[in-house]
This record gives C-alpha cells, sequence and structure tokens, in this order.
C-alpha cells in the first residue's frame, strides 16, 4: 500500500561481512565486496554523505556542502541527485535541487517506494527546536507529480509535532510494509541521546506517535542513519560514541522484533568512521559515508556490493 494510494483513500546485514557472526538472512547473500569511493563528481573536496540510489538506480541523492551554484559562500548541506543513462554509464553533473533553501540544513533524503515522496532533514524555519543549529533539525516532506523530475518537488512541509520534537530528528527511511501501513523509520534525540524510532505513515504528513525500537537502541551510545530493506527483514544503521561503525539486524517478518544487531565488520566497519548506511532497492547495493583513507573531503561516499546467493530478497 503505498502513500499515494493512502492519500487518495483518505485525502539492509548485511550479512556479511562480519568474518565472525552471521545474523538470520545471512543465508540470502553473500559477503560484502571491498568498497570502492566514488570518483569526482559525487566526492569533492566538500562533506558528502547520505547517498540513496532511486528504485532503478539511475539517480543517486546525497548530501554535499558544496556551493549550491554562483554565489553561494556559507558551506551548509543541501541536497544534490546526479544521473546516468545505464548502470554502467558514470554519473553526470550533480544538480543542486531547488527545494534547498540557502543557509539552512537539507539533508538526509529518503523516499516512498512509489517517488513520489520524500522525507529528509531541515533546520530551516518552521522547524519545532532551535532554527538553523543541529537541535533544530526536523523531518521534512515533500511531494512530486512527475517521478523522474526532480525539479518538480512542491514546497515542503514540516512533518508535524507528532514525529517531530523540539530536540533533533532526522535520518528518516520508509518502508512500504504491505499490507499494514507504511512506516517512517528514523532517529531522534528526544530520549536523550540519538536512539532510533517508528511511526506509521497515515497520509504523506500525518503520522502516528512513534515508537522506539527497544531491541536496537542502547542506553548511551548513539543509534542513526536508518535504513530498511525493501522487504522489511533487514535494517542497517550506525552506532557508537563518537565514532560509528556499521550495525545490521534481521528478522523473519515485518511483525517480528529485531535479532540483537551486530557490527558489520571489516571491510565496511574499520578504525575509522562508517555511517549513514543505505540499502538498494534489490539489498544488493550499499551506500555508506567513512573518513578513511582515499577520503577527499572530511567525510566521501563509498559503495560496496554482494550478490544474492539463494531465497527471497
Amino acid at each position: 500500500m503505498s502513500i499515494g494510494r493512502l492519500l487518495a483513500v483518505g485525502l539492509a546485514l548485511a550479512v556479511v561481512v562480519g568474518f565472525h557472526a552471521q545474523p538470520v538472512a545471512a543465508p540470502h547473500y553473500g559477503e560484502w565486496s571491498m568498497p570502492v569511493h566514488l570518483p569526482a563528481p559525487i566526492n569533492s573536496g566538500s562533506i558528502e554523505q547520505s547517498a540513496t540510489l532511486s528504485n532503478d538506480d539511475l539517480s543517486l541523492y546525497f548530501t554535499s556542502t558544496r556551493p549550491c551554484g554562483e554565489g553561494d559562500l556559507v558551506a551548509d548541506q543541501n541536497i544534490w541527485v546526479a544521473r546516468r543513462s545505464s548502470l554502467d554509464a558514470p554519473w553526470g553533473e550533480p544538480e543542486c535541487l531547488e527545494i534547498n533553501m540557502h543557509g539552512f540544513e537539507d539533508s538526509n533524503p529518503g523516499f516512498s517506494r512509489d517517488g513520489h515522496w520524500m522525507f529528509f532533514v531541515s533546520n530551516r524555519p518552521g522547524s519545532l527546536g532551535a532554527v538553523g543549529t543541529p537541535a533544530g533539525r526536523d523531518i521534512w516532506v515533500s511531494w512530486r507529480a512527475h517521478v523522474h523530475d526532480d525539479h518538480d518537488w512542491a514546497e515542503p512541509v514540516n512533518a508535524g509535532p507528532i514525529l517531530n520534537s523540539a530536540v533533533a530528528d532526522a535520518g528518516p527511511t520508509y518502508f512500504e510494509n504491505e499490507p499494514g501501513l507504511p512506516q517512517l523509520i528514523f532517529t531522534s534525540q528526544r530520549s536523550g541521546v540519538f536512539d532510533l524510532f517508528e511511526a506509521d505513515v497515515l497520509s504523506g504528513t500525518v503520522f502516528s506517535a512513534p515508537s522506539p525500537i527497544a531491541e536496537l537502541n542502547t542506553p548511551d551510545l548513539v543509534e542513526g542513519g536508518p535504513s530498511i530493506r525493501q522487504d522489511g527483514l533487514e535494517l542497517l544503521f550506525f552506532r557508537g560514541p563518537t565514532v560509528f561503525d556499521i550495525f545490521g539486524a534481521t528478522r523473519s517478518e515485518p511483525s517480528s522484533p529485531w535479532s540483537t544487531p551486530l557490527r558489520i565488520d571489516a571491510p565496511i566497519s574499520t578504525e575509522f568512521n562508517e555511517q549513514a548506511p543505505r540499502l538498494s532497492k534489490d539489498g544488493q547495493t550499499l551506500m555508506f559515508v567513512s573518513n578513511r583513507p582515499g577520503t577527499l573531503g572530511g567525510l566521501d561516499i563509498w559503495m560496496a556490493t554482494r550478490e544474492k546467493v539463494r531465497g527471497p530478497k
């Protein structure tokens, strides 16, 4: 059930790599490949992060602090998109989305399965927290009629006081959750540290009260940047005090609790900072962010792949 249909009616462990332990869904996939650094024009001397592939893998949405047009002298985060003509073609020159607001953060885009809705993070005016500060980050929502037109995004609206709080809310990832209600999984500081929460999507901009995902959260560490596999059976996120590793959990069905999260070992998680994992639609490509050797800016986008071994994705 897509958000579009709801409105019409009512209005990723990886299994891993770990060389030590493998979660429940491990037999379906092989190990992650050695990560590769995405070359220019994706990565640059600026900070790049939160990279999300479109369903057809031909568009790449990401966050960058590079200048968003001539005269942009503020190194704030903006959402960009790069396109390619085929899976084997190089990425074209990225474009800065027109819905970005100059001087404020716009980052971490996540999309509904049908491509009409974008959920992203911003501290622009209208946020519930302190506007323009990290604590003022909220989840915002935009809709487009034409799913292949990245300049068709409507004026964003705040996701509202039920989903957002007076502290930072970030990292939205969308789960279709058929035949139930779609869900938005995100990270929030409302518990005192960043923890993972989930809420039902009642319509494009109406949400149920969020609930913490107790089996994935810890009392003192940051849990953030969630990415759920399309079938809802695998969730990747990052965890740590200040230097982060990528963790994954699995479940047998969408209504079941998550398994104990396991660190995805080298070559994904290393002694460097790894965060913001994002799974492709088929679960075979992982985009993540790291400051490991080879990085051009403070953080860059890296990519790893895995093969499906057997069984459903």
